[in-house]
């Protein structure tokens, strides 16, 4: 029971590394749930004298209330609420939910008589999120993370040394196999050289989907080492620090190799508060050694003979100019755009993606799943209340990691806090440019790093117990987590879903379902338009003329929820014109062509001003 907590961190952390860094929702639940029950085993342990004191469970009741309140909202914005009482949610969401009712009402018939199911009625309750596919996603990880965080606390100086070692050993070790996917060995659309992945760019590297996240996790634990390596040679502890900097070296050029642009500037960002807390606590030597590796950095870019490499970093001097961050800004001034609609309770956990066509200005893109800045997605997702339930847990975070330094814990004498606080500097630098957080490998590792800055109980403390014949007394006289309880009962209510957590909002597995499971992603998603796209396409199929004029009915509510989508438009154009719909057929090729002028149509639709490029030079860029 000594070693459990530390066992059980390292084997989740391995299991995710496994299996695609935790982006399957089975994942992150098993690994939730292997935590939260560690966490009760570790707080109250069911013997003839129960420990009343737990350090696990006394010094942290803030930020248990913090997690309270997290959850609380999640539960709110999934929980189903019957047609008319939406109306408390806001007219955007309701007016989203009665079209929606409406529109499957006139075809539940149809519905049922293609699957052979009875009339349904369960698209007649909404809730708030309009994902809630992504809501339940984001509430498995935000308790996989909190309990991370409580778990990681309860270790003692030398299981946090432990951790810390594995951590960096992991980061060399990715490092290593990355550098081999990377120039050796192409993964091409893998996981592991093994398990095939829809293709996308810039590319997977070993367990990460997308190099991008896997040069920022490369980057949080690259801090770590160097600053595990000041303590080893400190120490006179040779080998190790032999050892320490080498992994240094070797994450410090995979991460080069990745060329990935924000975790380059994340890395920065954690080497300077590295740098910075060496020299408040006045450790002039690590101090100089790295100023020295910084010049040797910066030398070292400058002489690089790779100009693929060169091009890519040099964005970094006009990170503003068209051409670069251009897109990006343009999603990012969306959820502001979001905000304004959804301003109390945000669109919902992960809901950016279902109602950002909805608000984006050009047509760029068809299909965005994050802004790709936590903060500016943190606004648009979950609102006001969002916003100060987080600020709130933040700066609880700090009084207790202030705290813990006044107490002058071991941890701070040593490699962990240096290595805990550049890690967390990466990781908030980090989220500024991509939505790596959301991976739950990610989240979880950062979570552990923020568990490490929290007080370690003195297992030489004295520890209050009382001899007790039942075991109702003895919970009753316990200082019991009941929030790790609440949210191991959360964990068991959301099984059943875990599948559908999965399905209902990925177009990939949407065009697997059918048409009963495709009214059900309506349901969870009223505002996508990908979701009315491909139960559209589903009735459009059919050779019955009252299912395909259904088809067409969601195809028309998919554009009016992306109106800037030309490849809708063109679709819808297409459905009218099989069902002799020649009126809206020419409107709907109309706006194809408006939208990118060099689109097929058929020829009693051509129109001869979409003969030459409208608009935005962007909008006509086939993408």
């Amino acid at each position: 029971m000594k070693n459990l907590a530390l066992l059980i961190i390292i084997s989740v952390i391995l299991l995710l590394l496994t299996l695609a860094g935790g982006i399957y929702p089975w994942t992150t639940w098993i690994c939730a749930i292997v935590l939260c029950v560690t966490y009760l085993i570790i707080s109250i342990p069911l013997k003839n004298k129960l420990i009343l004191t737990s350090p696990a469970t006394k010094r942290y009741k803030l930020i248990e209330l913090c997690f309270l309140a997290s959850l609380l909202f999640l539960m709110i914005m999934q929980h189903p609420m019957p047609l008319p009482f939406t109306r408390i949610t806001g007219a955007e969401r309701f007016q989203q939910n009665k079209t929606a009712a409406e529109l499957l009402d006139k075809g539940s018939d149809i519905l049922a008589t293609q699957t052979g199911a009875k009339r349904a009625t369960h698209h007649r309750a909404f809730t708030m999120t309009r994902n809630r596919a992504g809501t339940m996603r984001n509430t498995i990880l935000l308790i996989a993370i909190f309990v991370t965080i409580l778990v990681t606390s309860t270790l003692v100086g030398k299981q946090r040394q432990l951790l810390l070692a594995f951590l960096c050993l992991l980061g060399g070790t990715l490092a290593i196999a990355g550098y081999i996917a990377l120039r050796i060995i192409p993964q091409g659309d893998t996981i592991w050289w093994i398990h095939k992945i829809p293709h996308n760019l810039p590319g997977p590297v070993l367990c990460f989907i997308n190099r991008n996240h896997f040069a920022g996790y490369l980057a949080m634990l690259c801090p770590a080492a160097l600053a595990l390596f000041f303590y080893n040679a400190k120490s006179k502890r040779p080998l190790s620090a032999i050892l320490n900097l080498a992994t240094f070296a070797v994450i410090s050029l995979t991460i080069a190799l990745t060329m990935s642009r924000g975790a380059v500037v994340s890395y920065g960002a954690g080497m300077l508060i590295l740098l910075l807390v060496y020299l408040t606590h006045r450790r002039w030597i690590p101090a100089a050694i790295m100023i020295f590796l910084g010049l040797a950095v910066i030398v070292s870019i400058t002489v690089i003979n790779n100009q693929q490499f060169n091009d890519r970093m040099s964005t970094l001097r006009a990170p503003l100019e068209k051409g670069n961050f251009d897109e990006r800004i343009d999603e990012w001034k969306t959820c502001g755009t979001i905000w304004k609609t959804y301003p109390i309770f945000g669109a919902g956990p992960d809901a950016y993606r279902m109602v950002f066509p909805q608000h984006r200005t050009t047509s760029r893109r068809e299909y965005a799943t994050h802004a790709e800045n936590e903060y500016l997605q943190l606004i648009a997702d979950t609102g006001i209340v969002g916003i100060l339930i987080t600020l709130t847990t933040l700066l609880t975070l700090i009084i207790y990691i202030r705290r813990s330094k006044s107490d002058g814990s071991a941890a701070y004498n040593n490699a962990l806090f240096p290595a805990a606080i550049s890690a967390i500097a990466v990781a908030t630098t980090h989220a500024c440019f991509d939505f790596a957080p959301h991976l739950p490998l990610y989240g979880i590792t950062a979570a552990i790093f923020i568990g490490l800055l929290l007080h370690a109980p003195d297992p030489n403390r004295p520890q209050q117990t009382v001899n007790s014949d039942t075991l109702l007394k003895r919970l009753q006289q316990t200082n019991l987590p009941w929030i790790v309880i609440f949210a191991l009962l959360i964990l068991l209510t959301l099984t059943w879903n875990l599948k559908s957590m999965r399905q209902l909002d990925s177009p990939r597995h949407m065009l697997r379902l059918d048409k009963q499971k495709l009214a059900k992603a309506v349901v969870w998603a009223p505002s996508s338009w990908n979701t009315w796209f491909s139960l559209g396409t589903a009735c459009s199929r059919s050779d019955d003329q009252e299912t395909a004029k259904f088809g067409e009915r969601c195809l028309t509510r998919a554009t009016e929820l992306d109106p800037n989508n030309y490849i809708l438009w063109l679709e819808t154009g297409k459905l009218r014109h099989k069902l002799n719909m020649t009126a809206e057929a020419k409107v709907a090729f109309d706006r194809a062509k408006e939208l990118r002028f060099w689109v097929n149509i058929p020829k009693q639709y051509e129109n001869s001003s979409y003969l030459s490029p409208r608009g935005n030079s962007h909008d006509t860029d086939k993408n």
